[in-house]
Formats: structure tokens, C-alpha cells, sequence
């Protein structure tokens, strides 16, 4: 008995001893978490290594999305946690983490970052380093635009470099972005040393571009003469490589929508008709009875609510892309070769409004190096099939939403009178036709020979 009495004390003393010490860590986490929350303003410069003030550097504190930039004089004002870590960046410098500590006053000196101002850059008339460019060229990272779900490439540029404008106006199939460098017209494209035409650049495989350069004034884009007047783009594609690569990905993506404005009712057009006519003293077009027909659906054929939405539209609007690309070679000899097929559809349930396209890139380059001579060969092309509904009032998909948008919904797919306007908003009626256009451009070979 007396052994019982001394394990229940026991145990009752082991309870209190692990019970005050989780409150005591618990405390201290407490106190560790307020004195973390606390806050303190700082403030400091920001300088090259010159000495001279930086204009727009990043100041962010790590972690958080909490930042500022620099003024005119290089300096910033920021409220971050005690001991916290600013990660400082400014393009072409090397990106720093600076940490607070107990200081409130900072200064922050950059330095260039070599590796990066001595990448190679693709100019108008060969290549150069970054170092000895100034902002009239600027690069696009083009391993960023691979997987972006868009039709054209187009529209995968914007906000990539500063000075490039992308205005997109319309989303529907086969449209593209308008592009302006700093303001201008349409500017030129350059593919593997070729003027070719903006179609050329629009149905471009996404995936077959190795750079894309930007020349935005006179001092760079010179070489071309007065037709370089609004930019040039200058993209070079990839070659082969040692050895063998085979690569293939598939993108499948939905798009839709923002906002679809919802349709008035049977029963909100009928009271809207009749309010109407009541303000200029005129006999209502609907009466009572009819219009809680409208309002309850107890009659749906004679008295209809239909939504042309729901019958002829669906929710998304799907995409797909296919790609294949194979390289390789050896010293002497290398090829690319790459094949894309790409399929868009619209909004529109029945099968009137669609794009497909398909691109096909082969290049070869064989190296004499006795001879000193190089030989490039290269085959590049596409292909597009694009449907588009049509009729004698509307044509295009965004005048046939309008439409679809605008019918009564007092009208009945179901009588035989109204059953044409079905026909007319899909392709089983003769005033509703398709425009179908194939292209079948730019498939020619390429031979130039390098010394």
C-alpha cells in the first residue's frame, strides 16, 4: 500500500515538473515571437562602384513581398523586421543580401556582374558582349517563353524587356498581339540572318528559338538602312549539338472568358416592353397572362426563356500543343530538326471557328576545318488551317457572339420558323458559310556558306 502511495506522488510530481516546463518554453516562444514582430524603420544609400548614386534599385526584404526602390539620389526608406535581410538587385550588378542587424542606417555599394555583362548578344551585323551594348539593344530570355499557353509568339512577349510594347485588342482564334518597340510602327524581323515577313515571325516555333535580340535605335539598327526605322528583331534558332538529344512535350491548356454578361430573361424583356410603352401612353405588347408565363416557364413552347449561351457556347475554350525535337552530331556534322503541331478551338460548340498549324525546322551545319570553311543548310516552314464562321450580317467569332449575346430569349430553337436562326449561328444553314483559308508559305530551302 504504502509502495502505491509513493509511485502516485511520484508520478504527480513528474506531471508538475514536464507541465511547468512546457510553460515556460511556451512563454519563451511567446516572447520570441513578439520581439520577431517588432518593427524598425530604416534608411540608406545605394551607390556603384564610383561612388555614384543608383536610380531604381530593388530593395526587398527576403522572405516577404515588403520593398521600395531608390530615388534619384540613391537612397530608400524601408519598415522591415529587427535583424532582418534586404536582397538588393539591379540588372546587370551582382544581386546582394544585406543583413540589418541592429543598424537603422545603410550604405550599400554595387558591383557589376561580369559573367552576366559578357554574355554574347545577337546584333544586326554579328555578335558582341553585353558589356559594350547600351540600352539601345536589349536580350529576351527565350527558356521562359517555351511553356507560356499563347497561339503566337506574339503574344508571349510582353513585359519581357523594357521599350516593347504588346497591345493585345481581341482574344479570339487566329489573333495576335500588336508589337511596337518604344512607340514606333511595326518594326522588321530578322530570322538566321534573313529579312522575312511578319507572318514568318507570328507562326515561328516557340520552342526552335535559341535568342531574340531587340535593336530599338539608329545606332544599332543602321545596318538594315531606313526600313529599320521603327526597331528590328533579331532571332537566330537552334543548331545541333555533340552527341543526341530527342525531346518531346505536350501543353494542353483552357482558356476563357473573363466575365460573361448574363443574359436578360423572357420575363425582364416582356415587363421592360411593357414599362416602355406605358411611359408614352401606349397599349402594353405582353398581357398579364403572358407575361407570368414568362415569369413562371409553365409554358415553355409557346412562352420560351432560352438561353443561346448554354445551347451554343461552352465554358472554355480548348488548346493543345505537340512538340518533337531532335539533335545531335559530332564534330564535323550537326543537325536540329523539330516538329510542332498545334491545334486551337474557340467558344463555340459546333465545329466553326478553329486553327490548326504545323512547323517543321531542319538545320545542318558541316565544318571544313582544313579548309577553314563552314557550310549551313536550312529548311523551315508552316502550315495553317484556320476556320471562321461567317454570314451576310456578321463575320468573325466576336460579331457571332455578339449575336448569340443579343438574340431574344423568347425565341423557340424548337418551331420550325425560329429553328433557322440556330442554323445561322452554327454551319447547317446556306447563309451561313465558312470562310476556310490554307496557307502554304515560306517552305524553301536556305543554303548560305560561311568562311
Amino acid at each position: 500500500m504504502l509502495n502505491n502511495i509513493l509511485k502516485v506522488i511520484k508520478l504527480t510530481c513528474l506531471f508538475l515538473c514536464v507541465s511547468m516546463g512546457f510553460a515556460f518554453a511556451n512563454g519563451a516562444g511567446t516572447q520570441g515571437v513578439h520581439q520577431q514582430s517588432k518593427r524598425v524603420e530604416i534608411s540608406g544609400t545605394v551607390t556603384d562602384a564610383e561612388g555614384e548614386p543608383m536610380v531604381g534599385v530593388n530593395i526587398l526584404e527576403k522572405g516577404t513581398l515588403n520593398g521600395t526602390g531608390t530615388d534619384a539620389n540613391g537612397k530608400f526608406t524601408l519598415t522591415v523586421r529587427e535583424r532582418a535581410v534586404l536582397q538588393v538587385s539591379y540588372v546587370g550588378f551582382v544581386t546582394q543580401n544585406v543583413t540589418v542587424g541592429n543598424r537603422t542606417e545603410l550604405q550599400i555599394q554595387f558591383l557589376e556582374d561580369a559573367q552576366l555583362l559578357d554574355e554574347v548578344v545577337v546584333t544586326g551585323y554579328g555578335t558582341t558582349s553585353r558589356r559594350n551594348l547600351t540600352t539601345s539593344i536589349s536580350t529576351i530570355d527565350t527558356e521562359k517563353m517555351k511553356n507560356v499557353p499563347v497561339a503566337n509568339i506574339t503574344d508571349a512577349l510582353a513585359g519581357r524587356t523594357a521599350g516593347l510594347i504588346v497591345t493585345r485588342s481581341d482574344g479570339g482564334i487566329n489573333k495576335e498581339s500588336t508589337i511596337r518597340i518604344r512607340g514606333g510602327g511595326t518594326p522588321i524581323v530578322v530570322i538566321d540572318g534573313f529579312i522575312s515577313p511578319w507572318s514568318d515571325f507570328k507562326n515561328i516555333n516557340s520552342d526552335d528559338i535559341e535568342s531574340m535580340s531587340l535593336l530599338k535605335d539608329a545606332s544599332s539598327t543602321a545596318v538594315y538602312g531606313a526600313r529599320a526605322g521603327d526597331g528590328v528583331i533579331v532571332i537566330k534558332t537552334k543548331g545541333g549539338v555533340r552527341g543526341l538529344h530527342v525531346d518531346y512535350s505536350y501543353n494542353r491548356n483552357w482558356s476563357g472568358p473573363t466575365y460573361v454578361p448574363k443574359q436578360i430573361s423572357s420575363y425582364d424583356r416582356a415587363m421592360v416592353s411593357n414599362k416602355i410603352r406605358e411611359i408614352y401612353n401606349m397599349d402594353p405588347v405582353y398581357i398579364t397572362e403572358e407575361v407570368e408565363k414568362y415569369r413562371t416557364g409553365s409554358d415553355p413552347f409557346n412562352y420560351p426563356n432560352t438561353n443561346w449561351q448554354k445551347i451554343l457556347l461552352r465554358d472554355f475554350a480548348p488548346e493543345e500543343k505537340h512538340t518533337v525535337t531532335m539533335r545531335g552530331g559530332s564534330d564535323f556534322n550537326r543537325y536540329y530538326v523539330s516538329f510542332q503541331a498545334f491545334d486551337q478551338q474557340s467558344l463555340i460548340k459546333e465545329n466553326t471557328n478553329w486553327l490548326k498549324r504545323y512547323n517543321i525546322n531542319m538545320s545542318e551545319t558541316s565544318e571544313f576545318k582544313d579548309l577553314g570553311l563552314t557550310l549551313n543548310f536550312g529548311l523551315n516552314g508552316y502550315i495553317t488551317d484556320f476556320r471562321e464562321p461567317r454570314s451576310h450580317y456578321y463575320q468573325g467569332s466576336d460579331r457571332i457572339l455578339y449575336c448569340i449575346q443579343n438574340t431574344s430569349p423568347r425565341y423557340n430553337i424548337l418551331k420550325k420558323k425560329y429553328s433557322f436562326r440556330l442554323k445561322l449561328l452554327t454551319h447547317f444553314s446556306t447563309e451561313f458559310y465558312i470562310r476556310h483559308i490554307l496557307k502554304y508559305k515560306h517552305l524553301k530551302p536556305i543554303l548560305a556558306i560561311n568562311f
